[in-house]
């Protein structure tokens, strides 16, 4: 499935895939492999890599600002692969696979952040998190955010991210 996302400047590092101690698997893509393999797999659907932080690369086309998934290395591994999900074709049949897999998350969350556009206010998120042993599986979606007159602040955004223990991801695994 062809998956067109507009680059974030962070990612919620989210996941879907069963995973074991410090470890997943998720659309090809598995924590510990290095940057190279990553770009092999890129390459082998017409996509490239660029950087876009330390350790931290985007996988897509560039020159269409297409972004199919974020990646954080630590030491040239993987531990950290976050996508974008249409909310319309993808977000339930994801949300759907994931009880069918692990159950009901072990803890459902909300969030605001401050919302720095014309009118201000908050972004409000929802996110669904399960746990497997250090590692994380989270599924975050924001709904679209209107004004008191109904005009549109922010888009909708769903995304799916994963999380894998390792010295560069334990400040992160520590949040909710």
């Amino acid at each position: 499935m062809r998956r067109t996302q507009r680059a974030t400047s962070m990612f919620a590092l989210i996941a879907i895939c069963p995973l074991t101690a410090g470890s997943f698997t998720a659309d090809d893509f598995t924590s510990g492999m290095s940057r190279g393999a990553l770009v092999a797999i890129a390459a082998s659907r017409s996509l490239e890599v660029w950087d876009i932080a330390a350790g931290s690369v985007a996988m897509g086309r560039r020159s269409e600002l297409r972004v199919d998934g974020t990646f954080a290395f630590c030491e040239d591994g993987l531990y950290a692969y976050n996508h974008n999900v249409d909310f319309d074709v993808d977000y339930f049949q994801t949300v759907q696979k994931l009880l069918a897999d692990y159950g009901q998350p072990t803890k459902l969350a909300t969030e605001l952040q401050s919302w720095v556009g014309p009118g201000g206010g908050y972004v409000r998120s929802v996110q669904l998190i399960w746990r497997r042993g250090d590692d994380r599986v989270t599924v975050n979606v924001a709904p679209e955010g209107r004004d008191g007159k109904g005009a549109l602040r922010h888009n909708r955004h769903a995304s799916v991210s994963y999380l894998a223990r390792s010295k560069c991801s334990a400040g992160q695994l520590a949040k909710p």
